[in-house]
């Protein structure tokens, strides 16, 4: 990024991501392959210890052949195509198969039962899934869905991902338009049933922007986000962000464990490390004592992160915990940016200000803007955002409706907070 000027990068980025004739596994592997094929994706960390690394010419062969495997199967563009894994190898190829071939990747977390695995399978209308043995008892029928399991078949209906892997590969990149959908995601459903979010693929603009002001991961950072890739904030940017600008990333398949995350950041030499603020608290109760590690980045997302959780990792890193703000429907919007040039002085208990491409507001119940210090709903300018991509929910108009001021100005989070004069 060097001294470049944020607001030019956005509009650059989304440009290059909301061009005619884009591909999301292109953007995050293909190019990357094509430039430098021996430099490092994934550090795969399994629950024993074993390290594999895999190059971004590694991924393209991979994701070449898995998407020759869903091709042969009826995939194509705008299909969709579920995984309920866990973290691992299968995981990250699924997706990136799914985009070469322009289809839309619909993720499942492995803590759903089986009833929340059908409602997003028959609601996605998803052409396959792709589980592994301890999961597939919860694709019920496979909700019309072809099923693949992960290394090998459970039954005769079923498909295997070493099949997949055996497959002619599909080399090419399926192009499509940067307004086309690449993800089909659901939130998690507190009242009334999941809503379907769909991210375009214009929304990569949002996420780099994320990466780079927000997370500042830079050129020869060693990143880790301990989210789980089955909800937003792990596969936007543990997953996604990561490959978009061709960094590398671990990926730890093994239990959580504040010992072992302590001495996986020690072997990995993380430098850029981010976490919700349940894993900090659990390696605070934990009792850690102060560390010897290469961090220069702490963040924490998906809840609010108490002071004195932040006033901890100082004493045990050295290092505060920059708390950042964001939504399933929006990506990440408003932090405390660890970028230099967008740093500012921690207000203890704050989740920051709007990150640039994005304009943030506190609104009353009739949608106007509140002054400093009174508390109403957190919202965002649609209209005023560069970087608001959330177009509405799957198949789900009222419930669009119920998220926009009358005028459609604002987007409401559903949150309430309130603003300081800064």
């Amino acid at each position: 990024m060097g001294t470049m000027d944020p607001h030019q990068a956005i509009l650059s980025w989304i440009a290059e991501y909301g061009a005619e004739g884009v591909n999301a596994g292109w953007l995050l592997v293909g190019r990357h392959s094509q430039a430098e094929p021996e430099r490092a994706a994934f550090h795969l960390v399994t629950g024993t210890g074993e390290d594999t690394t895999y190059t971004f010419a590694m991924l393209d062969e991979l994701t070449a052949r898995v998407a020759g495997g869903l091709r042969a199967l009826g995939v194509g563009a705008g299909d969709r195509v579920a995984a309920l894994l866990p973290k691992g190898l299968p995981l990250p190829l699924t997706a990136l198969a799914a985009w070469r071939l322009g289809a839309v990747y619909v993720p499942l977390f492995t803590a759903f039962g089986n009833e929340a695995v059908s409602y997003r399978l028959s609601d996605s209308e998803a052409r396959v899934v792709v589980t592994d043995a301890a999961n597939r008892h919860k694709v019920q029928g496979g909700a019309g869905a072809l099923v693949v399991v992960a290394p090998s078949a459970q039954s005769d209906q079923d498909r295997s991902f070493d099949d997949l892997l055996g497959a002619e590969p599909y080399r090419t990149w399926t192009a499509r338009k940067g307004s086309d959908p690449m993800i089909l995601l659901y939130t998690s459903g507190t009242t009334g049933q999941p809503k379907g979010v769909i991210v375009p693929i214009w929304a990569l603009a949002a996420f780099e922007a994320y990466m780079r002001f927000g997370l500042d991961l830079q050129e020869g950072d060693r990143f880790w986000n301990l989210a789980d890739p089955g909800w937003a904030y792990g596969l936007y940017f543990g997953l996604i962000g990561p490959l978009l600008l061709g960094q590398e990333t671990l990926a730890y398949q093994g239990p959580f464990e504040p010992e072992q995350v302590m001495k996986l950041l020690k072997e990995h030499h993380i430098t850029n490390f981010a976490a919700a603020p349940t894993a900090f608290r659990a390696m605070r109760a934990s009792g850690l004592q102060p560390q010897q590690t290469d961090l220069r980045v702490l963040s924490s997302a998906g809840e609010p992160l108490n002071p004195e959780v932040s006033v901890w990792a100082e004493e045990i890193f050295g290092l505060p915990i920059f708390d950042h703000y964001g939504q399933t429907e929006l990506g990440m919007v408003i932090n405390n940016h660890h970028m230099p040039a967008l740093r500012r002085d921690i207000v203890p208990g704050s989740m920051g200000v709007a990150m640039p491409g994005i304009k943030a507001a506190v609104v009353d119940d009739g949608g106007r803007e509140v002054p400093p210090g009174l508390e109403g709903h957190v919202a965002i300018d649609a209209k005023a955002s560069a970087l608001f991509w959330f177009a509405g929910y799957y198949h789900a108009p009222e419930r669009t409706r119920e998220r926009f001021t009358a005028d459609g100005q604002y987007y409401l989070t559903g949150d309430d907070g309130s603003q300081d004069v800064d």
